[in-house]
């Protein structure tokens, strides 16, 4: 029998190719304990650019829109706290009202002469919206609904300056009222932002190096 390597002769396994493609790292859950400790908060406002300019300026300084929303509001409180900002301009609700406070009241009638023709106008209906108008109507509502994470320290200081200036405690129904506060003092930041008073300068935050 000739010198022959039997074992070089044979045949080598091929690799199946599925096992040299690399496999993905292990996908870490992303720590939400911020979100949960700080829910959003949800406001109706009345200048529809508001929130694009913040997004804007946001994106800008390599920050997210909440902070550059809170420094804002921030800014806002304090100049109403320092009276150099007028809060006028928000109509006050009252509360209900009543025609019988006290139960005893005696009602006066001036008997004169009255047209009912005129005193009761002829009332004609109202056509009802469409699905589409009403798709569009909720359209513009929602782009002037803005969503922030703010500190609950912050959304506190935020109903007390609205119990103060509404002289009541909010109610289900006052997002109207309290979105156009909110305004208010969005627009007083990014006012004073603008013509450089207050000025908006990004820090590291410890522990969040990240190599290039």
């Amino acid at each position: 029998m000739s010198g022959w390597n039997r074992t070089a002769s044979l045949p080598t396994m091929a690799t199946d190719p599925v096992n040299t493609i690399p496999t993905a790292s292990e996908h870490k859950p992303r720590n939400r304990d911020f979100e949960k400790k700080h829910p959003k908060v949800s406001y109706r406002i009345s200048d529809e650019n508001l929130p694009q300019e913040i997004l804007v300026l946001a994106r800008s300084l390599t920050v997210s829109a909440d902070e550059v929303s809170r420094a804002f509001v921030e800014a806002g409180l304090q100049a109403v706290q320092d009276g150099r900002m007028d809060l006028s301009q928000i109509i006050v609700t009252r509360g209900r009202m009543s025609l019988y406070p006290i139960g005893r009241e005696q009602w006066v009638v001036h008997d004169e002469p009255v047209d009912w023709s005129k005193a009761i106008p002829t009332v004609n209906k109202k056509r009802g919206l469409s699905d589409y108008e009403k798709s569009q109507q909720q359209k513009t509502s929602n782009r002037l609904r803005v969503h922030y994470r703010w500190p609950n320290q912050l959304i506190e200081q935020i109903n007390d300056l609205y119990c103060e200036v509404m002289g009541s405690q909010p109610v289900q129904r006052s997002e109207g009222r309290k979105g156009q506060l909110i305004t208010m003092l969005l627009r007083y930041g990014v006012e004073m932002y603008k013509a450089g008073r207050l000025p908006l300068v990004p820090q590291p935050v410890p522990g969040n190096w990240r190599l290039p």
